[in-house]
């Protein structure tokens, strides 16, 4: 199930060379998500879906749900090739912090536990470490879950013990495991 996933994906970078320069043109109306309504979120969607890049979102993101689901389930080997693979799928990698800020308002209406786990989780698949990118999603994700009287740290725990602590194969000093066990929430412009 997962190499059939993670070739899906690598078909799935290779549409998004392609259409990547035709760009979102969504892009504007994502940072109004966390003020949508659901129907009005729904219609975005539905909207956003007619596009090319729409299209392609949509496999990625039900792709991406799925490989979450294995890794969270799976040997610590198997978590090791999935982040091995998807660190060679530069556009699959990258826009996890997107998929993860457009799925993350969810939490808000919806006391989703799973929902975040699996969020934070597809954070530990992209194995960014420490950027300015994972830090404001996950300060966002903590402030959604705040508003849905969820408690984040035990599911930042556990998403951190299964997630890698080396830091030498990417663009930061602090692995993804240190960020998820160090982060600490900022509001407003206070990092």
């Amino acid at each position: 199930m997962i190499d059939h996933i993670l070739k899906q994906l690598e078909d799935i970078e290779a549409r998004f060379e392609i259409i990547e320069e035709d760009d979102d043109d969504f892009d504007d109306d994502l940072c109004r998500i966390p003020e949508m309504s659901e129907e009005e979120y729904l219609e975005f969607l539905e909207a956003r879906g007619q596009t090319e890049f729409g299209k392609v979102w949509r496999v990625y993101r039900g792709l991406m749900f799925d490989l979450v689901d294995e890794y969270l389930n799976c040997t610590p080997e198997c978590r090791l090739k999935i982040r091995k693979l998807i660190s060679k799928l530069s556009n699959v990698k990258f826009d996890v912090c997107r998929l993860v800020e457009e799925q993350g308002w969810l939490i808000k209406d919806r006391s989703d536990e799973n929902l975040l786990r699996r969020l934070i989780g597809l954070l530990s698949i992209s194995d960014l470490g420490y950027s300015l990118a994972t830090l404001f999603t996950v300060n966002n994700l903590y402030g959604a879950a705040s508003n849905a009287k969820i408690d984040i740290q035990p599911i930042m725990s556990e998403i951190a013990s299964i997630s890698s602590d080396e830091a030498e194969n990417i663009d930061s000093d602090k692995s993804t495991k240190e960020f998820l066990e160090t982060f600490k929430p900022f509001y407003g412009d206070k990092l």
